[in-house]
Protein backbone atom coordinates (compact mmCIF):
# COMPACT_ATOMS: atom_id res chain seq x y z
CA UNK A 1 0.00 0.00 0.00
CA UNK A 2 1.01 3.35 -0.62
CA UNK A 3 2.24 5.78 2.13
CA UNK A 4 -0.41 8.37 3.70
CA UNK A 5 2.60 10.49 3.99
CA UNK A 6 5.40 11.82 2.25
CA UNK A 7 8.64 14.22 2.62
CA UNK A 8 9.07 17.10 0.41
CA UNK A 9 10.65 20.08 0.34
CA UNK A 10 8.71 22.97 1.18
CA UNK A 11 8.80 26.59 1.76
CA UNK A 12 7.53 28.05 5.20
CA UNK A 13 4.67 30.73 4.93
CA UNK A 14 4.40 32.69 8.15
CA UNK A 15 2.41 36.71 8.42
CA UNK A 16 0.29 36.00 4.61
CA UNK A 17 4.05 35.97 3.22
CA UNK A 18 6.86 32.99 1.96
CA UNK A 19 9.78 33.07 3.74
CA UNK A 20 13.29 32.03 2.42
CA UNK A 21 13.32 29.05 4.79
CA UNK A 22 12.91 25.80 3.13
CA UNK A 23 12.70 22.30 5.26
CA UNK A 24 11.60 18.88 4.37
CA UNK A 25 8.60 18.27 5.86
CA UNK A 26 5.90 15.71 6.11
CA UNK A 27 2.95 15.98 3.81
CA UNK A 28 -0.43 14.40 3.17
CA UNK A 29 0.08 12.39 -0.06
CA UNK A 30 -3.08 12.50 -2.03
CA UNK A 31 -3.11 9.79 -5.08
CA UNK A 32 -6.53 9.40 -7.21
CA UNK A 33 -8.85 6.09 -6.97
CA UNK A 34 -10.40 4.82 -9.89
CA UNK A 35 -12.99 2.70 -8.87
CA UNK A 36 -14.68 -0.03 -10.95
CA UNK A 37 -17.97 -2.21 -10.89
CA UNK A 38 -17.89 -5.14 -12.70
CA UNK A 39 -14.78 -4.28 -14.87
CA UNK A 40 -16.30 -0.80 -16.04
CA UNK A 41 -15.17 2.48 -14.33
CA UNK A 42 -17.93 4.24 -12.69
CA UNK A 43 -15.36 7.20 -10.50
CA UNK A 44 -12.49 8.78 -9.87
CA UNK A 45 -11.64 10.12 -6.56
CA UNK A 46 -8.97 11.67 -4.36
CA UNK A 47 -8.03 10.16 -1.51
CA UNK A 48 -4.99 9.97 1.02
CA UNK A 49 -3.55 6.24 0.64
CA UNK A 50 -4.98 3.69 2.78
CA UNK A 51 -8.73 2.30 3.92
CA UNK A 52 -9.09 1.90 -0.46
CA UNK A 53 -11.61 -1.04 -0.16
CA UNK A 54 -13.79 0.57 2.45
CA UNK A 55 -14.23 3.94 0.52
CA UNK A 56 -14.41 1.85 -2.47
CA UNK A 57 -17.46 -0.08 -0.63
CA UNK A 58 -19.05 3.12 0.73
CA UNK A 59 -19.23 4.84 -2.12
CA UNK A 60 -20.71 2.18 -3.84
CA UNK A 61 -23.59 2.22 -1.06
CA UNK A 62 -23.76 5.64 -1.13
CA UNK A 63 -24.11 5.92 -4.65
CA UNK A 64 -26.99 3.53 -4.88
CA UNK A 65 -25.00 1.06 -6.92
CA UNK A 66 -25.53 -1.66 -4.65
CA UNK A 67 -28.48 -1.90 -2.27
CA UNK A 68 -26.12 -3.21 1.06
CA UNK A 69 -22.96 -4.03 1.89
CA UNK A 70 -23.41 -7.52 1.73
CA UNK A 71 -24.32 -7.14 -1.85
CA UNK A 72 -20.53 -6.49 -2.72
CA UNK A 73 -19.26 -9.56 -3.49
CA UNK A 74 -15.65 -8.73 -3.80
CA UNK A 75 -12.90 -5.78 -4.04
CA UNK A 76 -9.28 -6.15 -5.32
CA UNK A 77 -7.14 -4.33 -6.28
CA UNK A 78 -6.07 -4.10 -10.09
CA UNK A 79 -3.91 -6.69 -11.56
CA UNK A 80 -1.35 -5.69 -13.07
CA UNK A 81 1.44 -2.12 -13.29
CA UNK A 82 2.34 -0.43 -16.00
CA UNK A 83 5.64 -0.62 -16.71
CA UNK A 84 6.29 2.89 -18.08
CA UNK A 85 4.50 4.85 -15.25
CA UNK A 86 4.04 2.45 -12.59
CA UNK A 87 0.51 2.76 -11.89
CA UNK A 88 -1.89 0.27 -11.51
CA UNK A 89 -3.66 -0.98 -14.59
Amino acid sequence: MPAAHIERIAPRIGGGRRQSERNMRMLAAEEPLEIRVGGEPVAVTMRTPGSDFELAAGFCLTEGLVAEPGAIEGIRYCAGTDPETGLQT
